[in-house]
């Protein structure tokens, strides 16, 4: 399944790039070689490595994958995105559900990552039919009082539509909460107050 290795991929390299990993064909040749092992569709690492490099050149050709990157930052985002969701969502297991939860913990701190939990997150609630999901996987980043999670919370909100009115009005309240608890200052706000690019209400008064 081309999709699967391509959000395997795309996922294993976002990984290896927030967290300074070395990115190299040997390196993307060994993960899906993993991928292949761990799906039992190869028996031994020798025949999954061939179709490993046999798939890279295929996502050459196709101008998908190339000199150790996706031609462009959208397949990466795209898949990297997908893979979360079917490897950790689409099984609807209480273990898988634990485990995207954190996922998206690790690295939401990270602005890198916004783009692809923007992704995943849209669609997770797009097939809800309560509050109850989407509630558990904001209030478990609100708990963790990062300034990046508020603010990614804070920005996507209003595209999120299976969020009970009580958590909004809590993300608000803690966000508030931050806020007045401080920063490091050293640029100014539009209001004359000085705010350092990093925290929470320069972001807020400068987004777009």
């Amino acid at each position: 399944n081309k999709r699967i290795v391509f959000a395997h991929l795309a996922y294993w390299h976002y990984s290896s790039q927030s967290e300074n990993k070395k990115i190299n064909h040997h390196n993307a040749v060994d993960a899906i070689s993993k991928l292949l092992l761990a799906r039992k569709e190869v028996t031994e690492y020798t025949m999954a490595h061939d179709r490993a490099v046999k798939f890279l050149e295929y996502a050459e050709r196709r101008s998908i994958y190339f000199e150790d990157n996706f031609t462009h930052k959208t397949f990466l985002e795209y898949y990297a995105a997908d893979h979360l969701y079917i490897t950790y969502f689409t099984k609807a297991r209480d273990s898988e559900r634990y485990a995207l939860l954190g996922i998206i913990k690790k690295y939401l701190s990270n602005s890198f990552w916004y783009i692809v939990f923007e992704l995943v997150l849209t669609r997770i609630d797009k097939e809800q039919s309560d509050n109850q999901v989407m509630d558990e996987i904001i209030d478990t980043q609100l708990a963790t009082e990062s300034l990046n999670a508020n603010y990614f919370i804070i920005m996507n909100m209003r595209n999120f539509v299976n969020i009970s009115d009580s958590l909004r009005q809590q993300t608000l309240k803690r966000t508030m909460a931050l806020l007045v608890r401080g920063e490091r200052h050293s640029s100014v706000s539009a209001s004359g107050m000085e705010l350092d690019d990093n925290n929470l209400l320069y972001k807020l008064c400068n987004h777009q």
